[in-house]
């Protein structure tokens, strides 16, 4: 069996299992071929991000943000394609077609899907960002500017102070942590 063939196949199991452990993430397999694995996934991130910025340079948020990912045939050997299908205000996304995500390797540089939605659930929620002009430079050079000069200097996103749209997490909290947070608003 070839290796795509292989990961493929053991990579079957990942959507429904990025389900069951993520609050915030849906992935669901798309245009699959009865009795072979998918190659195409939509995955939705509900968080809050920047979907466009006014006229007054004012943030407008959205709370459901869907891409697409594509395990091509040169799949696993390179990077699934990643295709962005919401509007969305990052400048590590670009605005107009193709609407491709920045291929640096801290955003899609990753070929294990659950690290792969994990990077873009936190670049959705402005976590990770590339907003200076220089390498790697940034796909969204407007909402890059918008970064530069509006979003970081009154505090709206800092990357470095880790001040982001949205703060929740990937993975769902734990029995212990939930249990955690109940006894401390218990407490107060």
């Amino acid at each position: 069996m070839k290796s795509r063939q292989r990961r493929f196949e053991a990579e079957r199991q990942r959507p429904e299992t990025l389900n069951q452990e993520r609050e915030y993430v849906k992935v669901d397999p798309i245009d699959v071929r009865p009795g072979e694995p998918p190659e195409r996934y939509r995955v939705t991130f509900l968080c809050c991000s920047i979907t466009v910025i006014d006229l007054a340079r004012n943030p407008i948020y959205g709370t459901q943000h869907q891409v697409e990912i594509y395990c091509h045939e040169d799949f696993p050997a390179d990077v699934p394609w990643v295709r962005w299908e919401a509007p969305m205000g990052h400048p590590d996304i670009q605005r107009d077609e193709p609407k491709n995500v920045s291929q640096q390797e801290n955003v899609v540089g990753r070929d294990d899907p659950c690290d792969l939605c994990e990077q873009m659930f936190k670049m959705v929620q402005y976590q990770c960002y590339t907003a200076v002009l220089s390498y790697p430079y940034p796909l969204g050079s407007e909402a890059a500017e918008w970064v530069r000069n509006y979003g970081e200097p009154p505090g709206i996103v800092v990357k470095r102070r880790r001040i982001s749209v949205d703060n929740r997490r990937f993975c769902k909290p734990s029995t212990a942590e939930k249990g955690s947070k109940i006894s401390v608003v218990a407490s107060k």
